[in-house]
């Protein structure tokens, strides 16, 4: 399912609180959905008291913002939203959540050097 609609009423509920102002400039907004779990996932997911669909969006959102880096291209993951607005805005079922939204574009901000820690002083191995 997709939907088209102005940008600008998109990030209209993405600014809250103050924040996220800059995703009014945003030319792309994406909007990540999660579903329930069928009945087999949310079984594996009780037994082990995990909820395997958050971590199946964190995998699918960092692979699309790798990618979109590799094409030139500047993304921001946005935790911060209005859900009921962004639901009625798309008319998302009730069933479904918006996990997360995306902003995607070109930039003109520098890239800012990352301050790693060395791989021994954050992994262990046995």
């Amino acid at each position: 399912m997709y939907a088209v609609i102005r940008t600008s009423r998109l990030a209209e509920a993405t600014v809250t609180l103050g924040f996220n102002k800059f995703t009014r400039e945003a030319p792309v907004l994406i909007v990540v959905i999660r579903e329930r779990a069928n009945l087999f996932s949310a079984l594996g997911g009780w037994m082990q008291h995990k909820e395997f669909s958050v971590y199946d969006v964190g995998i699918a959102v960092s692979h699309f913002c790798l990618q979109a880096a590799e094409l030139g291209l500047g993304t921001c993951i946005i935790g911060l939203f209005d859900q009921k607005k962004i639901k009625k805005l798309l008319q998302i079922e009730t069933k479904k959540e918006v996990a997360l939204v995306l902003s995607l574009g070109y930039t003109d901000a520098p890239v800012r050097e990352k301050k790693r820690k060395p791989l021994e002083e954050i992994s262990r191995w046995y």
